[in-house]
């Protein structure tokens, strides 16, 4: 993990997010990119365009640069206040005019990111579900791993991760990803696998196949698989996460095929939301 990426709206969740971000740099010697992403009316250095919000308002190319000068000076404020001086890999200063979630994954793929850490909430002026929608989008639609940190959750060392599987090819490349992370971090890794169908016998044999191959491609040592039985999926993963002390949830987000109740997008979207965890998502 050589490249993170924090998009900021200067909010204190993207500071908590921030602070995350320069722990994880320091933990796999990363270098760090702020990204703010902003929206400007429709400008005259561009084809004049129009919208609601700006009826007939036109920018000019020295206004342009007035909005992006002060963008420079938040964002070097914004890097004193989560590095500290604890940065040691280089931070880097980005801005772009953009819809917010297309800014940042266009981005992260052309800058070859590593991982995306922002928050799920942001700045009053935008409303609560500003950032939890935005961080949404980035999940949804962009190819980087996505680490959302909930609102009022401040960094800790994270000692447990837990995956839930489904059993595809794509989970066989991100245990790779996680075993690495738990290596660094001399975390617990958790594969859980929730079946719904406690008679189900070719679940419980997918379920140890997934487990020997697991085990052979990545030997990690300490990792253990944990098969549950329970009719609501996003019930047993909860009940799980909190009573083992679970310091970050792995999902992959995953477009609707087999086991489709356990990783469906809208599964996803509600940890996303709600989970007071720290949630990395990864994209199928």
């Amino acid at each position: 993990m050589k490249k993170i990426l924090v998009p900021t709206d200067f909010s204190q969740h993207a500071e908590n997010a921030g602070h995350y971000a320069v722990e994880f740099s320091r933990l796999f010697e990363s270098h760090v990119t702020i990204l703010h992403v902003y929206s400007l009316p429709p400008a005259s250095v561009y084809p004049p365009l129009y919208s609601p919000g700006f009826p007939g308002k036109t920018l000019s190319m020295e206004e342009v640069q007035q909005i992006e000068q002060e963008n420079d000076k938040r964002m070097q404020a914004f890097r004193d206040l989560i590095c500290q001086g604890r940065l040691a890999h280089g931070c880097t200063l980005a801005q772009r005019s953009d819809f917010v979630s297309d800014g940042i994954n266009e981005y992260a793929l052309e800058n070859n990111i590593d991982l995306i850490v922002m928050g799920t909430r942001g700045s009053a002026s935008k409303g609560e579900l500003f950032i939890a929608t935005t961080t949404w989008d980035v999940i949804s639609s962009g190819k980087t791993a996505v680490l959302a940190i909930p609102e009022s959750v401040p960094y800790k060392p994270i000692k447990h991760i837990a995956f839930a599987t489904d059993f595809t090819d794509v989970d066989f490349a991100t245990m790779e990803y996680l075993t690495h992370m738990a290596g660094k971090m001399e975390a617990k890794l958790s594969i859980i696998h929730v079946k719904t169908d406690g008679s189900s016998l070719e679940e419980n044999q997918m379920f140890d196949w997934f487990e020997e191959k697991t085990r052979e491609q990545n030997p990690y040592p300490n990792m253990d698989f944990v098969l549950l039985e329970h009719e609501n999926v996003q019930e047993a993963l909860n009940d799980f996460f909190h009573q083992n002390g679970v310091g970050m949830i792995a999902l992959v987000n995953r477009k609707r095929q087999l086991f489709e109740r356990l990783f469906h997008r809208s599964l996803t979207k509600k940890f996303a939301y709600h989970s007071d965890i720290p949630l990395l998502a990864f994209s199928d």
